[in-house]
């Protein structure tokens, strides 16, 4: 199934490149990104992911009618979309979908029928409606069809939330989408298309005919929510860790543990490549993968960067002799099941040479009940708020944060929202799960204290320490 893409000028074009960097198509789905021939060469990258194998640059062509032979079309900015006029594409109404209220430019609905789940139709006059406009866009549960001839009130919906705004095209024969990219802020273009293109991809590999209204109404986001918007804001509230010390302990432990030299290396759940980079720039050859591709895109800008991929961490490693693989910041403590540990310790074996180590930390007791447990904090930022509530269920022996980004708009502040959820393992799960590994626990460390606690009494470690580092060893 074939979705093409329109877009004519030069930074949404580069931004929609990059977003398909890091971005995997469902099974069956390419794309063909047509842009202005001076583009073209411009935006070919060096290095080829292997993911943009469903995804290609073309020069755009003199279109007709018949050129857009496709199971969709999106056109990325305004200038785009005209094009499509001038051959013939489209016609009928145009929809405006946000926050839950659907906008058609003209009385006439086209190819459209009402959404059957739309709780109310009503008709917007030129001279003021019993509801305000605000009311209607922010009315909690409930969706409206509002029919208005009105260009100016849909320049306005978008200018308001171009984020969580969608315009769709009736067309002839296909879907057909206009992400007006020109009014999203450049940050979070991907997102953007990240957002709309993975619904159209499912719901053109579902067998769709014809674009359905109803089925935008309640558009979501595919994919693993966690690392969302705070990609954006994670190394600003990271800022206070100590990367180095980070990279000092790791190359420490690597040289204390291990007898052969370290040259290549492998991070898991890299985030935006903190640790990654400083190893490269210590002369380590590095690669770092991530499941989150808004983590990636940030580190894919950095000038010191590792070659990047996107994979969880469960997922098989590529195939190569890694001297030392590691998976920092209490990542393991995302993989809620002992099942996903262990597929995580088996894949980490296969991929590390024999003598090779494995570094990882996890998030203890101590940590959740003294610093997370039921605290806000409350963060100033530059377009808007950021605000973070931790909380622990002793019961479930989870830690959730959530996180809220208001956002200010012209008219208005926009709201993201993401929640993250560990598990808290205690250290005997943690050892148990090692001792049934093809690997062999060598020390466990804090940077609270000296030396390898393997030495110590093992029962007080999760209420004595807020982090614990295990290092890992593939038998010779």
């Amino acid at each position: 199934m074939k979705i093409r893409i329109v877009s004519t000028e030069p930074a949404i074009a580069g931004r929609i490149v990059e977003f398909f960097r890091f971005h995997k198509p469902l099974e069956g789905v390419t794309y063909e990104h047509f842009c202005p021939r001076e583009l073209v060469n411009m935006l070919i990258l060096d290095e080829v992911p292997e993911q943009f194998s469903a995804y290609s640059i073309l020069p755009l062509p003199e279109l007709g009618q018949s050129d857009w032979a496709a199971d969709a079309v999106v056109f990325a900015d305004r200038t785009s979309i005209s094009l499509a006029y001038q051959s013939g594409l489209t016609y009928g109404a145009s929809y405006i979908l946000s926050s839950g209220l659907c906008l058609a430019a003209g009385k006439d609905a086209g190819d459209f029928q009402p959404c059957p789940n739309v709780s109310g139709m009503i008709e917007l006059e030129e001279d003021g409606t019993e509801r305000s406009l605000s009311e209607l866009i922010h009315s909690a549960g409930a969706e409206y069809m509002l029919y208005n001839e009105s260009l100016e009130l849909r320049e306005l919906l978008l200018a308001i939330d171009p984020f969580d705004t969608l315009e769709i095209v009736s067309s002839v024969d296909m879907p057909v989408l206009q992400l007006n990219l020109q009014l999203v802020e450049p940050s979070r273009i991907t997102d953007k298309c990240f957002k709309e293109l993975s619904r159209l991809e499912h719901l053109i590999t579902e067998g769709i005919e014809r674009l359905n209204l109803a089925d935008f109404v309640h558009r979501g986001q595919s994919g693993n929510a966690a690392y969302s918007f705070f990609a954006r804001q994670y190394d600003s509230y990271m800022a206070h860790v100590d990367y180095h010390c980070w990279v000092e302990n790791i190359i420490k432990w690597q040289k204390r543990h291990s007898g052969s030299k370290c040259r290549k290396v492998m991070e898991l759940a890299c985030g935006t490549a903190n640790v990654a980079g400083l190893l490269c720039q210590e002369g380590f050859e590095v690669e770092a993968c991530d499941l989150s591709r808004q983590m990636l895109e940030i580190a894919q800008q950095k000038p010191v960067k590792p070659r990047l991929f996107r994979q969880s961490m469960t997922d098989k490693l590529p195939d190569g002799d890694y001297d030392l693989v590691i998976c920092l910041f209490d990542s393991i403590n995302y993989l809620l099941k002992k099942q996903e540990i262990k597929a995580t310790l088996a894949s980490v074996c296969d991929a590390l040479k024999p003598g090779g180590l494995f570094i990882f930390d996890i998030s203890t007791l101590n940590n959740s009940v003294e610093n997370f447990n039921d605290t806000y904090s409350f963060t100033r930022l530059d377009k808007g708020y950021l605000m973070h509530h931790a909380e622990y269920e002793d019961f479930s022996h989870k830690q959730r944060s959530h996180l809220y980004h208001f956002v200010k708009q012209p008219f208005s502040y926009s709201m993201e929202r993401e929640s993250h959820v560990q598990m808290v393992y205690r250290h005997y799960e943690i050892v148990e799960l090692i001792h049934n590994s093809p690997l062999c626990l060598e020390a466990v460390y804090s940077t609270e204290t000296q030396g390898n606690l393997l030495k110590r009494d093992q029962s007080m470690l999760d209420h004595k320490y807020p982090r614990l580092f295990y290092i890992l060893k593939k038998p010779e």
